[in-house]
C-alpha cells in the first residue's frame, strides 16, 4: 500500500516506525530516489526494509546507507 504522495504506508511495530519499498522487477535508477525519499520522510529510530532480487541493486542501496550515515 501507498499514500497518497507514493511512499509506502507507515505500519507501527511496537515502538518503531516500519515502511517496505518493494522494488522486485525495478530497473530504474529512480528505486534509489524513492528510497532516499522514503528515508527522509521516516523519524528517527524508524526501519526501512527493502525488498530486491537482484545483487547490483543490493549493492546501491548498500551504497546509498553508507552515504546518508544509516546503519546497515
Amino acid at each position: 500500500m501507498t499514500t497518497s504522495s507514493g511512499l509506502p504506508d507507515l505500519v507501527a511495530t511496537g515502538s518503531l516506525h516500519t515502511r517496505e519499498l518493494d522494488e522486485r522487477g525495478s530497473t530504474s535508477p529512480l528505486r534509489l530516489v524513492r528510497a532516499a525519499r522514503t528515508l527522509a520522510s521516516m523519524r528517527s529510530g524508524g526501519l526501512l526494509r527493502i525488498v530486491t532480487r537482484d545483487e547490483p541493486s543490493l549493492r546501491e542501496f548498500r551504497a546509498l546507507a553508507t552515504v546518508k550515515n544509516f546503519p546497515w
